[in-house]
């Protein structure tokens, strides 16, 4: 979704909506909030 930070703000949030109840320190999860960060 490049280009399209609100769209992109959505699809990272309607993931980590799903695996909130993942372990924190899975690598997947880790990158993904980094990534998310960075998109705000």
């Amino acid at each position: 979704m490049q280009g399209d930070k609100a769209a992109s703000r959505m699809a990272y949030q309607d993931f980590l909506a799903l695996w909130k109840d993942a372990d924190a320190d899975t690598p997947l999860l880790k990158q993904v909030k980094t990534e998310y960060a960075a998109v705000q």
